[in-house]
């Protein structure tokens, strides 16, 4: 899950172009007067944790963060992105927590 810092983020608007689920927004200036604008996520459920957008970043505003499933451990599923699209490559890292309890 991307973490976008706001007082880092210039508003270019780069990663916005970037996101293939369109899951990245631009918020507008807090008040008149304002031209700081900053990208935000739009929601969660959108993201698939490609990392486009924190590659593209040109000032590393946008980090990743693991999301934790509901037992509290990270989900290997958004950890490994790549493992989502071809799961018979599941024998790598995303492998040490299909039989974890």
């Amino acid at each position: 899950m991307p973490f976008i810092d706001p007082d880092k983020c210039s508003g270019c608007s780069l990663c916005i172009e970037e996101c293939p689920m369109n899951a990245i927004g631009l918020t507008g200036p807090a008040k008149h007067g304002d031209i700081h604008t900053y990208a935000y996520l739009k929601g969660s459920e959108c993201c698939i944790g490609c990392e486009k957008c924190c590659v593209r970043c040109p000032i590393g505003a946008i980090t990743m963060i693991p999301q934790l499933d509901p037992d509290g451990r990270e989900n290997p599923a958004n950890l490994w992105p790549e493992y989502i699209e071809k799961p018979e490559k599941r024998s790598g890292p995303a492998a040490l927590f299909r039989n974890a309890k």
